[in-house]
């Protein structure tokens, strides 16, 4: 019964970490741009496919990490199926993404508690959280497994809830607002939202760096990552709803703080306070947890001598990864400080998503050349149910996405490609500048 009881408590932390990772303020605003997208039951079907979409992708990232359990994510995952250079490109791609990510999350904290404290300037809210995170991180100090279950588990009641009060509070819900018409165009524009709609999932494969053992990486986390995504998707389509038949689409639309806008909507004042409170579970937990991650990644590619000998450093006295945890985090506070200037928020949005499209679809290929190639000798890892051809299918699906996404709000689409390109050179430039260092030295 103990180890049962050991077993449970261990998968519900796989879970929580997978669901505090994908859960952040930044999801009500993918979730507005979903609505300025599509309408009607197509935004319940882009969340539906969404989920669907990272299950497949899910199942590979499991196989990849049963195989090379523990091990530093997609840097060992890329380099065995596309060797040391494409992995490297695609490793810098993912920092400039988290940095990105940190800087938009941290921005949109501060316009939602902007709204509530309307004389407190977004600057000094995004200072105060990144230095309270940058102190919790070199301290070493790490959510009790325990707390990280009950957060997760906050968020998602607290949510749903949101969700369900929205379709039944409402006398008169506007049911009719579901409908809209089956079109080629709109087919169209929901290929489009997918690659937005994915983004809302994005962070569940972060658990396959934190395995107990061996063994977890065979069905615990395979199984871990499947039940978030399952609970993620049920959560976003039930919020989705609620604001389909409680909201006119043109007050979703253009919002970055879709939560206050909701939760005043349902519960007045009170629902304000309520959706700060959601907004800073959401962003300790997935600020706490990203900071770790992505500081150990820099710390690898430090050690690996990809990056400078700054980010190798470590405090005696805690073990913290201070250079690297003191690197990402300004560079996610000159992130937040550009996107605070200009409020292109959405746009950066748009452009991670695309960038995790084709991350993904890069880890299923490299999969796929790994088997064929037959790199892996040990065969007692775990085996996704998932075909061959139905992975490659997700896979050519997976860059149209990320090439459609870049298009999918026309009127921005000009800074997207922008951003998107600078990206790509940017890490391109890396690449060769610290393989041809090595290479010297």
């Amino acid at each position: 019964m103990g180890v049962n009881k050991h077993s449970f408590k261990e998968v519900f932390f796989y879970i929580s970490v997978s669901i505090g990772l994908a859960v952040s303020s930044l999801s009500f605003t993918v979730v507005s741009g979903i609505f300025e997208i599509v309408n009607g039951y197509w935004i319940l079907l882009s969340v539906i496919l969404g989920g669907l979409f990272c299950m497949v992708v899910a199942s590979c990232i499991a196989e990849l990490s049963s195989m090379f359990p523990s091990s530093p994510g997609i840097r060992v995952y890329l380099s065995r199926g596309f060797g040391n250079k494409t992995s490297l490109f695609f490793s810098y791609l993912y920092i400039l993404f988290i940095i990105i990510i940190g800087g938009i999350e941290s921005y949109v904290f501060s316009l939602v508690v902007g709204a509530i404290f309307p004389t407190i300037p977004p600057l000094l809210t995004i200072t105060t959280l990144l230095i309270v995170i940058l102190l919790i991180n070199f301290y070493s100090i790490e959510f009790p497994r325990i707390v990280q279950i009950i957060l997760a588990l906050f968020l998602v009641i607290s949510i749903m809830y949101l969700g369900v009060l929205g379709v039944f509070k409402n006398p008169d819900p506007n049911f009719s607002s579901l409908q809209s018409s089956f079109t080629l165009k709109n087919a169209a524009y929901l290929v489009q939202t997918l690659g937005v709609s994915l983004f809302l999932f994005v962070g569940f494969e972060w658990v396959t760096a934190l395995g107990f053992t061996k063994e977890a990486y065979r069905k615990k986390i395979p199984n871990s990552m499947f039940a978030a995504i399952s609970i993620n998707t049920l959560m976003f389509f039930v919020l989705c709803l609620g604001i389909i038949v409680t909201m006119n689409t043109q007050e979703v639309i253009g919002t970055s703080i879709l939560q206050i806008k909701y939760a005043g909507v349902l519960l007045g004042t009170t629902g304000k306070y309520f959706a700060l409170l959601i907004s800073l579970i959401a962003i300790l937990s997935t600020f706490n947890a990203g900071v770790i991650g992505g500081a150990r990644f820099i710390y690898l590619l430090g050690r690996e001598k990809y990056l400078p000998k700054i980010a190798t450093k470590i405090s005696y006295k805690t073990g913290a990864n201070t250079g690297s945890i003191l690197i990402l985090s300004v560079l996610v506070y000159l992130c937040s400080i550009v996107i605070v200037i200009f409020e292109i928020q959405l746009e950066a949005a748009i452009v991670c998503s695309s960038i995790v499209c084709f991350v993904y679809a890069f880890l299923i290929a490299s999969l796929l050349k790994i088997k064929k190639k037959k790199i892996v000798t040990n065969l007692d890892y775990f085996k996704s149910h998932v075909p061959d051809f139905l992975k490659k299918t997700v896979l050519v699906l997976l860059f149209l996405f990320g090439v459609l996404s870049v298009f999918s709000l026309p009127e921005k689409t000009i800074p997207i490609i922008i951003g998107l390109v600078s990206l790509v050179v940017l890490s391109y430039l890396l690449t060769n500048y610290f393989l041809k260092k090595n290479n010297t030295n």
